[in-house]
């Protein structure tokens, strides 16, 4: 009958350390899924890469995760969009001003004008992670625990 005994004990072992472990195999997929749906759609030089973090934490016996989409901006503009604005000229030192005054100018002239953005519109990207997510971390959960219960 000891067999018995430390086979439960190892089970309830195994049962405590299941919500961390399944939090972190779920946190992995879902980062997957963010990178996946995260890509541009089509490919520059220097495309900034949209990934996620997960950060996982145990307080009194409650396991949570959060998932977070970065480089943050980024992410609202590829899920909500952006609106029209102006795209000031890139400045490539101190000594070049913004703005040109002179004696015939009545005002400061703005040099060289900036570009102006139409704005863009959103793709829905993190809804789209969150969609495939709620599909597929319920069912690693499901798995762990069936795994756990088979032995």
């Amino acid at each position: 009958m000891p067999t018995a005994s430390i086979a439960l004990r190892t089970t309830a072992g195994e049962l405590r350390e299941l919500p961390r472990r399944s939090m972190i195999t779920a946190a992995k997929a879902v980062k997957r899924i963010a990178e996946e749906e995260g890509q541009p759609p089509f490919r520059k030089k220097r495309a900034v890469k949209l990934r996620a973090v997960d950060d996982i934490r145990t307080d009194a016996g409650l396991t949570r995760c959060r998932v977070k989409g970065v480089p943050v901006g980024l992410w609202v503009i590829r899920n909500t969009g952006a609106g029209p604005h102006d795209i000031p000229r890139a400045r490539r030192g101190k000594a070049k001003p913004r703005y040109l005054a002179g004696r015939g100018y009545g005002h400061p002239v703005r040099t060289p004008p900036p570009i102006r953005h139409p704005g863009a519109r959103g793709r829905g990207a993190w809804r789209a992670v969150v969609a495939r997510a709620t599909d597929v971390v319920p069912a690693i959960f499901v798995d762990d625990v069936s795994a756990l219960l088979r032995r």
